[in-house]
């Protein structure tokens, strides 16, 4: 069969499919079967003829013998050639109507030459064979997966793509992480699979993200090296920008910015020019580098004056001027009707610069050298005299040189003692001002020591201002939470409070500390000084512990850090104190165990909230007969009406420990049922804290316990820790939490009219954080 003999039948193949579609979506507005499927039929004159879908034209084969196309290529065969892998095309721009055999699906569609013909292959890829009607396999056309009958055959998880004719897999509905096996795949916002993203063809994270290998998750930054320095910087994971941009950090407190990296630093240790520092962020003054004009706490322009951006600098506004006290004398004094700078020290040649009036002149009364113009001339008896730069100037004795900084003889030495150290120092055989003394500033990596005046390696982490840098083999190096900062091996963590990798403390339960990282719980009591661990019921927590309330959250306490404490009494036990139950809760005489789900209950009970002792405005979750009879999501008008005894905007909710504990579209969130037992007037000055987590509706976010947030609607938990600028989740116990967090007692905000009744949550947080 020649090319165009098999083109000619494809096409016609494909014509016929299309015109048959159309004229089922001319009767009957729709397709009667997909995909196209032929169908036997009989014509009006009783033979026997096919049509494709049920509701398209019965197509009969034509009467007569053998007929042979203008173009010699379509041979148009007699009735009785006619079975069910034929059809007749019509209309389809052919000068003769033609007989197209359907393809049978167990050979190859023969769709031009092949290599005997002396011709390419038959195909090379599914284009060359009029897909979806047929695709290119192993070279040859086949019929596609929209025929019947077709070789392709879809798996159990896949489905016919009718624009391809290939095979495709059935997305996969999901409502988490967990039910795409994670990492390899992840639950977008869509609901479907997709893999994760350190996966090929996972999606790429944004500029301020980083790939989580260990989730497939993108996650906020935790480094500048995250971010774009100097332009973006790391900010409580999130990509902000530099001190150097408009909009950037602001530097407070004596820091200036460093435009390399965009962060703010405390000013480098001495300078002697502008250039010594970094204008017009900070200029020299006086062997220091101080903030310039233009910075917060900088440089004050006095009257007549204005900041110069460009370089840090105060200077004379423009216009006339009739005498120097038009400007502003001694800077500025008027020459030509013009404000110009006044004269400095060393600018008046062999006259001398009056600091008075910012003149040269033979101004020889003195107190101090600046009174003079040194180097050049310093002051000697009261008198402005050349210096031992100068020809016939103070001569040095024979153990004394000349320092040409300010014109002074000073004493020779051999070694740094011979001088006054670390105010002096010995260099080149002459006593000069010491790195911290205004002296010449430390160059690269190398920090002042203030103990001897001299720069050199750093020896400690104190020297270079951490935790963004810190000493590392004799060098400041970026801490381990900054750009280009060391990345932490496994089993490691960023202690982002000092800037190093740290592996998990080991300190147990009940053992003293003096930081998170000492307890391998990574939470320390700073009130205690023992370490301790969140809990939502008393078996969270080891024997002679009990599971106490603090502010609103709940963690584990020795009973030795309590006075008269035991905590050796399990629910149920006959009770006098609190302190006698591992629950810290004695009621009506027996302990009772607090919780935060019902999952934390035995022996048929149910976690509820409810007033213990009675009438004494502490609401706690505990163990219990269920407080009324309705489940949640029922309507309700107070908390005795729910099961749960907790009523929010009127419908009943579940208590829970962290939003897996919660129904689909719900999430685990706080809910304040404190009392004031400090008014003052219209004011409230102290609470008694009530808090209790319930499966409430979210924001609708997506984003997963540690993305970065500024709002809770954009997590899928609903809670956003605006301290660490992350989405985080309530918890009862590290198990609640993902790998790499502590269930931890953090501060979420403050009660009462003047915000002075902090209030504290479990909450999920990064180890170290």
């Amino acid at each position: 069969m020649t090319g165009l003999e098999s083109h000619r039948r494809l096409l016609g193949l494909a014509i016929l499919t299309l015109l048959a579609c159309a004229e089922s979506r001319r009767s009957s507005n729709r397709l009667e079967c997909t995909p196209p499927e032929l169908v036997a039929c009989t014509c009006s004159d009783g033979r026997s003829g096919t049509k494709v879908c049920e509701s398209t034209e019965c197509q009969c084969p034509s009467i007569g013998g053998p007929d042979t196309g203008s173009d010699g290529g379509l041979t148009q065969p007699d009735a009785e050639s006619f079975d069910s892998g034929t059809r007749l095309i019509r209309d389809s721009g052919f000068e003769d109507a033609a007989v197209e055999t359907w393809p049978d699906a167990n050979q190859p569609v023969d769709t031009g030459p092949t290599p005997s013909d002396g011709g390419p292959p038959p195909c090379l890829n599914d284009l060359a064979c009029n897909a979806p009607i047929a695709v290119c396999e192993s070279g040859s056309c086949v019929v596609g997966c929209v025929l019947p009958g077709s070789p392709i055959r879809c798996g159990a998880q896949e489905e016919c793509d009718s624009s391809t004719g290939r095979c495709r897999s059935i997305p996969m509905t999901c409502a988490s992480d967990a039910e795409c096996g994670a990492p390899t795949g992840v639950c977008n916002s869509d609901g479907q699979c997709v893999p994760g993203c350190q996966e090929p063809t996972g999606t790429a994270c944004g500029t301020s993200e980083i790939c989580n290998p260990g989730t497939g998750r993108c996650e906020g930054c935790n480094s500048d090296s995250h971010c774009q320095p100097p332009s973006t910087i790391c900010v409580a994971r999130s990509c902000t920008p530099g001190c150097a941009e408009p909009s950037g950090q602001v530097c407070l407190g004596g820091t200036v910015c460093n435009t390399s990296s965009g962060r703010c630093a405390p000013p480098p240790a001495g300078c002697s020019t502008d250039a010594s520092c970094a204008p017009p962020a900070t200029v020299c003054e006086r062997g220091a580098c101080v903030p310039g004009c233009g910075e917060p706490q900088g440089l004050t322009c006095g009257a007549g004056e204005s900041c110069d951006s460009a370089t840090g600098r105060c200077g004379v506004l423009p216009g006339l001027c009739l005498s120097d006290g038009n400007c502003d004398p001694p800077r500025y004094v008027c020459e030509s009707f013009q404000c110009v700078e006044g004269c400095t020290p060393g600018s008046c040649g062999v006259d001398s610069c009056n600091p008075l009036t910012g003149r040269c002149g033979a101004f020889s009364i003195c107190i101090l050298d600046f009174m003079c113009s040194p180097p050049e001339t310093i002051c000697e008896g009261n008198v402005c005299v050349p210096s031992c730069t100068e020809p016939g100037g103070v001569s040095c004795g024979q153990t004394q040189a000349c320092d040409p900084s300010d014109g002074r003889c000073v004493s020779t030495c051999s070694i740094d003692e011979d001088c006054s150290p670390p105010f002096s120092v010995c260099s080149s055989g002459a006593c000069t001002s010491g790195c911290a003394n205004g002296g010449p500033a430390c160059m690269g990596s190398e920090v002042c020591d203030s103990a001897t005046g001299r720069c050199g390696p750093c020896t400690q982490d104190s020297q270079c201002g951490p935790p963004q840098s810190v000493c590392e083999r004799g060098a400041c190096t970026p801490g381990c939470g900054e750009a280009g900062g060391a990345t932490c091996s496994i089993g490691q963590f960023c202690q982002l409070d000092h800037g190093r990798c740290e592996a998990p403390g080991t300190g147990a339960l009940g053992s003293s500390c003096t930081r998170d990282n000492d307890c391998g719980s990574g939470q320390c009591s700073a009130s205690l000084g023992v370490c301790t661990a969140a809990c939502s019921r008393a078996l969270d927590c080891p024997a002679g512990f009990g599971c106490v309330e603090v502010s609103g959250g709940h963690r584990c306490v020795p009973a030795a850090a309590v006075s008269g404490a035991t905590f050796s009494l399990a629910a149920g036990a006959a009770c006098s104190s609190p302190g006698q139950c591992r629950s810290n809760l004695c009621d009506g005489g027996a302990c009772v165990d607090v919780c935060a789900e019902n999952g934390d209950c035995t022996g048929g009970l149910v976690c509820r909230m409810s007033e213990r002792p009675a009438a004494s405005s502490d609401f706690v979750t505990a163990c219990g007969a269920s407080a009324g009879t309705l489940d949640p999501g029922q309507a309700c008008t107070a908390g005795a009406d729910c099961r749960s005894g907790v009523c929010d905007n009127d419908s009943c909710r579940a208590l829970c420990s962290s939003t897996a504990d919660c129904p689909a579209g719900l999430a685990c969130l706080p809910s304040d049922a404190s009392v004031c037992t400090q008014p003052l007037g219209t004011l409230c000055l102290g609470y008694e804290l009530n808090f209790a987590t319930i499966c409430r509706p979210a924001g609708g976010g997506m984003s997963p316990v540690g993305a970065a947030c500024t709002e809770p609607e954009t997590c899928r938990t609903g809670l956003c820790n605006t301290g660490l600028g992350e989405c985080s989740d309530m918890c009862g116990r590290d198990s609640d939490c993902p790998s790499g967090y502590v269930c931890k007692l953090v501060e979420f905000g403050t009660l009462g009219t003047l915000g002075l009744v902090p209030y504290y949550l479990n909450a999920c947080t990064p180890r170290g954080a």
